[in-house]
């Protein structure tokens, strides 16, 4: 129990607490408040971003249309094993230096939750379309926020070659002696 001789609480810590005032006047009449609880958590989650592996790392034509992009959150413990609960996960998309709004994937929603319907992990996979993404300079990132305002931003980038290499073959010469071929490979990207 504290007697306050200002108007503020400072609590700096990671914790979860509850506040119980006792208001005395000057004769002795007093109430009791108290609040609901809070949670101090300094703690970002846990963020992974993973895409789907081809031996060499380039999205092609083969392997379907797209490129599945795994990501998971996890709500770390911090002191004390206390988090607030993960409140929204979103992604966006940057082609060629040129950044896509963001996409929420998920939004926590239930007003005046219980500690324990905090959520604390959520799992996702997002597919981007080789055809629309068809770059060598393409980055997928990922940002996560917990209920405190903790922020974790992760990102991944892509080599997305959907493009088949042009080939052309130019004869030159007449007839069916001494003719050249000349092949050209055109590719749409060094990798």
């Amino acid at each position: 129990f504290t007697v306050l001789d200002g108007d503020s609480i400072t609590v700096s810590t990671e914790e979860i607490f509850a506040f119980y005032f006792r208001v005395t006047d000057e004769v002795g009449n007093y109430s009791f408040f108290n609040s609901d609880g809070a949670i101090i958590d300094k703690t970002q989650v846990a963020l992974t971003v993973t895409p789907a592996q081809d031996d060499d790392s380039i999205y092609g034509a083969a392997g379907g249309n797209t490129v599945a992009i795994e990501i998971a959150v996890t709500e770390q413990l911090g002191i004390g094993d206390i988090y607030s609960g993960i409140k929204s996960v979103e992604y966006w998309i940057v082609k060629d230096g040129i950044a896509e709004d963001p996409i929420k994937i998920y939004t926590y929603s239930i007003e005046n939750p219980a500690y324990d319907e905090l959520e604390t992990e959520v799992t996702d996979t997002i597919n981007i379309s080789k055809a629309q993404y068809n770059s060598c300079d393409v980055e997928v990132f990922v940002k996560a926020i917990d209920n405190a305002g903790n922020e974790t931003v992760e990102s991944v980038k892509l080599d997305i070659d959907n493009t088949a290499p042009d080939i052309k073959v130019d004869y030159s010469g007449k007839g069916n002696k001494h003719r050249t071929a000349t092949i050209t490979i055109t590719e749409r990207s060094a990798h």
